[in-house]
């Protein structure tokens, strides 16, 4: 009864069809730019095969071993800090798994450039601006943690149980793969990174 009332949970995005394969790159022999370039590369090419019908990048592919990339941040009206888990992804990772979009909108084309757009799950802009619904987070300011950089909500999209069907959704915050504007205190650009493909052709 316990595996029957866990394959009921619905984890927050649609898996079938998708098939997803890990990629890493070598660290001497790619910066932050190249790295960037490199995926944004592999996101073309891939979309451009028969019968694929969206592509995205993610650095964590939900519920599959690995640990969370981790960021604080400054909670809303207050000097509190708080942690979170950061999922890297581009703009087609939320169409391939198809977690919905509740306001705002998505990345931008993967680009060299620094970027201070982030995206936040429903429970982050709940946690860390105290949002009553998604839209109130739209267009506002998060800071990292003093004295790290300010970030703009871009958008907000649904909960998606990242580790464990067992347990509430965890709050999330969304970073474009991009070159960091400030590398003593935000991730870099990730060096692996799993290729998500939807197609409704046979994936076997």
């Amino acid at each position: 009864r316990s595996a029957e009332r866990l394959y009921a949970v619905h984890p927050g995005y649609v898996a079938t069809g998708v098939l997803s394969a890990r990629t890493l790159l070598p660290f001497a022999r790619h910066d932050d730019a190249s790295t960037v370039a490199f995926y944004q590369r592999l996101s073309e090419r891939a979309a451009a095969l028969p019968g694929v019908d969206a592509v995205g990048l993610a650095l964590h592919v939900p519920l599959s071993p690995g640990s969370a990339l981790t960021q604080r941040f400054r909670v809303e009206l207050g000097a509190e800090e708080q942690e979170l888990p950061v999922q890297v992804a581009d703009a087609g990772y939320f169409q391939t798994l198809q977690i919905p979009l509740l306001a705002g909108r998505s990345f931008a084309p993967l680009s060299q450039q620094a970027s201070t757009e982030l995206i936040l799950s429903e429970s982050a802009a709940r946690t860390l601006l105290g949002s009553r619904t998604p839209a109130d987070a739209v267009g506002r300011w998060l800071p990292a943690a003093a004295p790290g950089p300010r970030y703009r909500v871009i958008g907000v999209v649904a909960d998606v149980r990242e580790w464990d069907l067992a347990t509430p959704p965890v709050a999330t915050v969304y970073r474009p793969q991009a070159v960091p504007g400030d590398p003593a205190r935000e991730p870099g650009a990730q060096h692996a990174l799993s290729l998500l493909l939807r197609s409704e052709l046979p994936l076997d």
